[in-house]
């Protein structure tokens, strides 16, 4: 049944959640097809890039 109660859809959070799942899910298939470091290069520029654009520097 769509829309009822308490199917995902209603639940307050739930595109949150799915979106988190689908960036964890890429960020395992980058570790597992290009390795670790490369996976924590591409968060530290994904980072940089996020505090950049809020003005807050962040780069260490």
């Amino acid at each position: 049944m769509v829309g009822t109660p308490g199917d995902g859809a209603e639940m307050q959070g739930s595109t949150m959640l799915s979106e988190s799942m689908a960036q964890y899910s890429a960020l395992m298939v980058m570790e597992q097809e290009y390795g670790r470091a490369h996976m924590r290069k591409f968060l530290r520029y994904e980072g940089d890039k996020y505090q950049d654009a809020r003005g807050s520097g962040g780069h260490g």
